[in-house]
């Protein structure tokens, strides 16, 4: 928690609550460590001891991001300057709530920078154009495990097609790291933070 005064730090290691502060720390910095896409079918559930617990949209993402969890952890471990998670625990349970006879109400739409939001239903309209289709199916056409092979394939082209609507709606390129944004700035929110 390099990012916390001195001060606040030392009152937090007085008290026994570092490692406390660490964990819940976990679950502001999830999207931004472990990127968009995961964070979009995702959600941190608890974290205590090292364990962490996340829910996954359905089990297809729960398998996929548990054979990452690893290097997850050592991504998170690093944002946060101390070895604090152990290991990440996956459920499949779905992100959101459902009450009886209703579509489950995700915790989180799918929106983006400024408020935008867009629907599965304006997604699946969006055009790819062929050479994108073809760069995804030679990208993926390498994958022996067929289900796995199918996962990544729609993965892919769903990123495509966020990208294509971005780009419809007026975001342009991040000249530093080619991230879509839609700031009034040359450079996106992350660039303009993090040193070069």
């Amino acid at each position: 928690m390099s990012g916390l005064p001195d001060v606040v730090q030392g009152y937090l290691r007085r008290r026994g609550w570092e490692r406390r502060a660490r964990e819940a720390a976990v679950h502001v910095i999830w999207e931004q460590v472990v990127g968009e896409q995961i964070a979009d079918h995702t959600e941190t559930i608890f974290c205590r001891d090292g364990k962490l617990v996340v829910t996954a949209s359905d089990p297809s993402w729960a398998h996929a991001i548990s054979a990452l969890r690893h290097q997850l952890a050592t991504k998170l471990n690093e944002a946060l300057g101390e070895p604090t998670i152990r290991d990440i625990h996956l459920q499949s349970k779905g992100l959101g709530v459902a009450t009886r006879g209703s579509a489950p109400i995700r915790r989180r739409d799918l929106e983006f920078a400024g408020g935008m939001k867009v629907t599965d239903e304006e997604l699946e309209a969006t055009p790819i154009s062929p050479e994108v289709r073809s760069r995804i199916e030679s990208t993926v056409r390498g994958l022996r495990h067929p289900e796995l092979r199918d996962m990544v394939y729609a993965a892919l082209l769903r990123e495509s097609r966020i990208s294509a609507w971005k780009r419809a709606h007026g975001y342009r390129e991040c000249p530093r790291c080619a991230a879509l944004h839609n700031d009034a700035h040359e450079l996106c929110g992350d660039c303009r933070i993090l040193p070069r």
